[in-house]
């Protein structure tokens, strides 16, 4: 009776460790998956900025290639408006992987009842992912609009009774079109740093608690 007994007590202490490992396991991959997805985000805002950094180049060579010919800025092949459509796209990109950053919070959730792992170190990043997916997806759908008045504005450069002071009011449009984007952007930039140094030492100490079982 003793022996299993005994028994017994090994097999629920060998379900109690695995259970253990799995959620470990589980947590580790999580954290892994979120580092890289917020990876994917920050390269997605740096392809856009760049992009709009460029915007400058890809007028003065649309206007050159023009030859006085302003009704070229209503060509949908132009730099310029590739530049648009170039931003638009990573703008649709960076939406859905912020979706799926997003989508990886409730795997944590699952995590809370664990004694062994940093729960309240969990509960803190998925506050700051939701907070994050907020800002950004604000930044984004106030930067989509922008783009559709950045697209009409250069498009007006095109109608042929543009004088020259309209012509150059262009450039205000687009200086305070991107003011905008800008201040969007700040609010978003100022939330990675705390949240991969988060990330980091949670999966410092999930791999150290790997280590030691």
């Amino acid at each position: 009776m003793k022996s299993i007994s005994k028994i017994v007590g090994l097999m629920l202490l060998s379900f109690i460790l695995v259970g253990c490992d799995n959620s470990v396991n589980r947590a580790d991959n999580t954290i892994g998956l979120m580092q890289d997805k917020v990876t994917m985000i920050i390269n997605e805002l740096n392809q856009i900025q760049t992009y709009e950094a460029n915007l400058q180049a890809d007028f003065e060579t649309t206007l050159q290639e023009a030859n006085d010919d302003l009704a070229v800025f209503n060509n949908p092949d132009t730099l310029v408006e590739q530049n648009i459509q170039n931003r638009k796209e990573h703008l649709d990109t960076l939406k859905v992987q912020v979706q799926e950053l997003v989508d990886l919070t409730p795997e944590l959730e699952t995590l809370m009842d664990s004694n062994d792992l940093p729960t309240s170190q969990f509960q803190q990043v998925n506050q700051m992912i939701n907070q994050l997916a907020v800002d950004i997806n604000y930044y984004i759908e106030n930067y989509q609009s922008n783009l559709e008045l950045e697209s009409m504005t250069f498009k007006s450069i095109a109608h042929p009774d543009t004088e020259y002071q309209s012509f150059f009011g262009v450039f205000d449009n687009i200086n305070e079109i991107s003011t905008y984007n800008l201040m969007n952007l700040d609010k978003v930039l100022g939330q990675f740093e705390p949240l991969n140094a988060l990330l980091i030492n949670i999966k410092v100490y999930l791999v150290n608690l790997q280590e030691s079982n």
